[in-house]
């Protein structure tokens, strides 16, 4: 992640399910961070990957928009909503294994994966505890490229580098912990089916700090181009020109059942390109401005195309009155 920092056009996120000062100096280079192990930052993490899904669905639009199969560097840069975006699920195990929420995280989990990589979407999914419950294997079959660090059998061993990594030879399970400290096996990074590394420690500690020097030339990097932080969402929801009618179009692109908030951007970004860059929770500030309150039903924030419809109708007497 400080690697992607560096590239002044890339867009972090990082997710961690417990409390952990690991990644807080990140905090200012950050378009997304959650923080925390109780359910209401598990529930945060999940809504942020029912936006990410969706925009996996959004970017694939606009490659089929500029007809190209894959984002190229050129066309990460050039602005039109491409621009790298790398994402950190640190403690994965504590999602993917929450009782309420972790069988959807696993599920998006398994699709970001699968097609977000030449969509210019890269996702790290980070575990102590790998698992055939705490990683999916349809999470690790879709990775490029598996990292183990020294692990204790073969299922943990297979979970980070794909099935049959271990009857195969690859083997981080001959690592000693406390010995072969930032050693482990990886696939991959080059040619070869699987090659050890050697890996350096980063600390974050206030007595040490490694990492902040590099988010600070990070941020100086992006400000000597002008930009602002990328992915960055605005303090105030973003507005829709005054042209488009919200309602409207909510009207035109919902159907007749209720789609959770994260997946509506997705929608109204097909109908104008007015709407690239709105997040499900825009949406409802917005709607909640409009006096459309939308619940938090399961944390899915069900859109109710009723209530869109029965607002217009309001709105269309209160027109009527007014005319009147």
């Amino acid at each position: 992640m400080c690697g992607a920092a560096l590239d002044p056009t890339a867009e972090l996120r990082i997710w961690v399910p417990d409390s952990n000062f690991d990644f807080e100096v990140f905090g200012p280079r950050l378009a997304r961070y959650v923080m925390g192990a109780e359910n209401e930052h598990i529930a945060e993490i999940l809504e942020d990957l029912r936006e990410l899904h969706a925009e996996v669905q959004a970017r694939g639009e606009l490659l089929v928009r500029h007809e190209t199969p894959a984002v190229t560097r050129e066309l990460a840069s050039a602005n039109v909503g491409l621009h790298p975006l790398f994402c950190l699920l640190e403690e994965a195990h504590v999602a993917i294994q929450h009782p309420t929420y972790g069988g959807e995280i696993a599920q998006l989990l398994v699709d970001i994966v699968r097609l977000g990589r030449k969509r210019g979407i890269h996702v790290i999914v980070s575990t102590q505890a790998p698992t055939k419950d705490s990683m999916p294997r349809d999470v690790t079959r879709n990775c490029s490229n598996g990292i183990a660090f020294a692990v204790g059998d073969h299922v943990a061993n297979d979970a980070l580098l794909g099935q049959g990594a271990y009857a195969g030879g690859h083997r981080a399970t001959e690592l000693i912990p406390g010995t072969d400290k930032g050693t482990a096996v990886v696939k991959g990074f080059s040619g070869a089916r699987s090659e050890m590394v050697q890996g350096y420690f980063l600390d974050v500690d206030r007595n040490n700090d490694q990492v902040s020097p590099i988010i600070t030339r990070a941020l100086a990097a992006i400000a000597e181009r002008g930009h602002d932080l990328p992915g960055a969402q605005p303090a105030a929801p973003p507005r829709i020109e005054a042209a488009r009618d919200l309602l409207e179009d909510l009207d035109e692109v919902l159907g007749a059942e209720p789609v959770p908030t994260a997946d509506v951007p997705a929608l109204l970004a097909r109908l104008a390109p007015q709407y690239q860059g709105l997040s499900g929770k825009a949406l409802r500030d917005q709607l909640a401005a409009l006096g459309i309150k939308v619940p938090s039903t399961g944390n899915r924030w069900p859109l109710d195309p009723v209530t869109i419809r029965e607002a217009l109708a309001r709105r269309a007497i209160a027109d009527l009155d007014d005319d009147s």
